[in-house]
């Protein structure tokens, strides 16, 4: 999270939830909030939906084996 520490925001895309058996994809973005001087400091997480595909499951399970590698399917 060093680029929070830049004042940048940190992307994340294609992260899948399964809710109740149902999967959804969304887009996560990290910002850390420089005004008003009340909220100064703080750290703002945005949720964005992506529509559903085949590419976007694919993608999530490939990062998944990188990390971690005993979930890959043989």
């Amino acid at each position: 999270m060093m680029l929070c520490l830049l004042n940048l925001p940190v992307k994340i895309e294609n992260v899948k939830i399964v809710e109740n058996g149902s999967k959804y994809f969304v887009n996560l973005t990290l910002q850390q909030i420089e005004s008003p001087d009340a909220l100064k400091g703080m750290v703002m997480l945005v949720f964005s939906d992506v529509p559903e595909s085949e590419e976007s499951d694919e993608n999530t399970l490939k990062q998944k084996n990188k990390v971690f590698p005993e979930n890959k399917k043989n």
